[in-house]
This record gives structure tokens, C-alpha cells and sequence, in this order.
């Protein structure tokens, strides 16, 4: 699927929740479960907003007859489960006093490969949907194809697996980009 003309206001949304909270934390004693918390608190309803575009341009591409009002109903359950994993994750990677720790670079980077998970966990989910809907009418299996920018930012990750089926990619990253932080590329689906 083509990435999302918002994705860049996304990305600032997330980037600008997360400054906020860096910059509150970065001369205090550090508590990692507090500060999970208060990232938790900060981007609640950021990513469930990327999931819902994501999923409503994918239901537009394939999925005609399905209400698009579920998808944002599914992208609050999926952030309500994600965002303690990944709030865990940015606190037990906190070094106070360590260069970066609360920088805009780090921010930026959090956001950028979170988008690119909120979109995927989008098009998985719908994805996984058509493959097992009971109306044969919606039913379809789907096929992926993973796609990088294609451009000199494209890392040696990534690169090898440009236009590579789930069954080659999905050994190493079963749930699609991100393949590491900042990653950028995208899936291209197909009937």
C-alpha cells in the first residue's frame, strides 16, 4: 500500500508527545516505570489515529463492505496492548545522563519506526480479517511484498529484502516493517 500523505504529521505528533516527556524527565531521578507511564499517557490515541488511517486506506483498497468504523475501534484495542510494550522498551533503553537519552534525534527516531508499525499492525490486521471472514463475498487471501524508498537512505537491511514475498522476509520479521528503528519501508499488497 502506497505510505500514508500524513505519515510526516504523524511522525512530528509523535516526535513533539515525546519531546514534552524527555524533557520533563531528563533532569529528574529517573523511575522507569513512572517515566513508561507517562510515555503511555503522552501518546495514547497518536498511534491509534495512524492504525485507523492506515486501516480505512487499506479497506478502501480491498476491502469494500466493511465498515471502515471498525478499524478505529480495532486501533484502540491494538494500542491499548502495544503501548506498555513499547513504553517498556524506550524506558529500559533510557540512560539518564547519556548523551541522546532525551534528545530531539531519539524522539524522531521512536517515531518514525512507530508509525511504520502502526501502519502494518493496520494492514495485518485487516488483512488477517479477509483471509478468515466468513462472507465468501469479502473473502481473499492477500499477498505482501516488502518495499523500500528505494533511495541512498535504504539501509543493508532492508535492501535485500525489496520486493521479497512474506514467505522469504517473514522468516526474519514475521509482522512486517519496522525491520529496526527508523525504518521506512512499506508493504505493497496484491489480490
Amino acid at each position: 500500500m502506497p505510505d500514508l500523505t500524513t505519515r510526516r504529521n504523524h511522525e512530528e505528533e509523535i516526535a513533539a508527545a515525546l519531546l514534552l516527556v524527555f524533557a520533563e524527565w531528563k533532569d529528574r531521578p529517573f523511575d522507569g516505570e513512572a517515566f513508561g507511564n507517562h510515555i503511555i499517557g503522552a501518546l495514547t490515541g497518536t498511534l491509534a489515529s495512524v492504525y485507523t488511517e492506515a486501516g480505512r486506506q487499506f479497506i478502501d483498497q480491498f476491502a469494500h463492505g466493511i465498515d471502515p468504523n471498525v478499524t478505529a475501534a480495532n486501533a484502540k484495542r491494538w494500542e491499548i496492548m502495544f503501548l506498555p510494550i513499547l513504553a517498556a522498551e524506550i524506558a529500559s533503553t533510557t540512560e539518564p545522563g547519556r548523551i541522546g537519552a532525551f534528545s530531539p534525534a531519539r524522539a524522531e527516531m521512536a517515531a518514525i519506526t512507530e508509525v511504520t508499525r502502526a501502519i502494518s499492525a493496520a494492514e495485518f490486521g485487516i488483512a488477517g480479517y479477509l483471509a478468515t471472514v466468513d462472507d465468501p463475498g469479502l473473502r481473499k487471501v492477500l499477498r505482501s511484498v516488502w518495499y523500500t524508498a528505494l533511495d541512498e537512505r535504504v539501509c543493508p537491511i532492508c535492501e535485500p529484502l525489496h520486493g521479497l514475498g512474506k514467505e522469504e522476509w517473514g522468516k526474519a520479521f514475521p509482522l512486517g516493517p519496522p525491520a529496526h528503528p527508523r525504518c521506512r519501508c512499506s508493504l505493497q499488497w496484491s489480490e
